[in-house]
């Protein structure tokens, strides 16, 4: 099993965050705060995925590129889950982001520039120090409830480290079959942004930091197994 870094070059990210982040703009402007920004996001997620998962060679055909736009790693991470989410919803959260200091459209482009420094940045750690900063940043995620109330505003940090863990987690370290990692993908992804979107009118940045808790927790779960079957091995 692959457990190398993602290749996060600005050519292999830069159009999947695009495309969320306008589609996110496009969305919060034209639908009402009642969650059906959701289904539509994740509808599309879904169709991404199916285009992506397509068995294209029994048609000797290549699959179209709009089809990797839903996750950048070759195969999903728990991360790339989390980062899909805080991409449909980004346009949502920015005013909760260092706590309205910038204006909406400043946030996006703060947060993709630390996106691509962050990028840079892991790139050049060894293997063993990026997968000690994943943990880390998963493990502070899921222990949110019980540092967050000792702050004005706990969004910002959580997508800090929400971005960290998307830099540095290993590829293809999921256990179990590549159908268990798709049907991760294909229920969390699509389906959690719709519960957010939903939630989002009543709940607020919570219904995005929640479930994200839930989240590192998989990874962090994920994480010690994938450690106990490499020292039995």
């Amino acid at each position: 099993m692959r457990t190398a870094a993602p290749e996060l070059t600005i050519a292999r990210t830069w159009p999947p965050a695009a495309m969320w982040i306008f589609a996110g703009l496009w969305a919060m402007a034209s639908l009402p705060p009642d969650g059906s920004a959701g289904l539509l996001l994740g509808a599309m997620w879904a169709a991404l995925l199916l285009l992506r998962w397509l068995p294209w060679s029994q048609w000797s055909m290549r699959p179209p590129r709009i089809a990797g736009l839903c996750c950048p790693a070759a195969r999903p991470r728990v991360s790339d889950v989390a980062m899909g989410w805080m991409m449909g919803t980004l346009w949502w959260h920015t005013e909760g982001c260092l706590t309205a200091l910038l204006p909406s459209a400043a946030t996006v482009v703060l947060h993709l520039l630390l996106m691509l420094v962050l990028g840079q940045v892991a790139a050049a750690l060894a293997p063993f120090w990026q997968r000690f900063l994943a943990c880390t940043a998963f493990a502070l995620i899921a222990a949110w409830p019980l540092w967050s109330t000792a702050m004005a505003n706990s969004l910002w940090p959580c997508m800090a480290l929400l971005t960290l863990a998307w830099v540095c987690e290993p590829a293809g370290r999921l256990p179990g079959s590549l159908f268990f990692q798709r049907a991760l993908v294909s229920l969390c992804g699509p389906l959690g942004l719709w519960f957010i979107l939903t939630r989002w009118p009543v709940a607020g940045p919570d219904a995005l930091l929640q479930p994200m808790v839930v989240l590192a927790l998989m990874a962090l779960t994920f994480s010690a197994t994938t450690a106990t079957n490499a020292g039995e091995h």
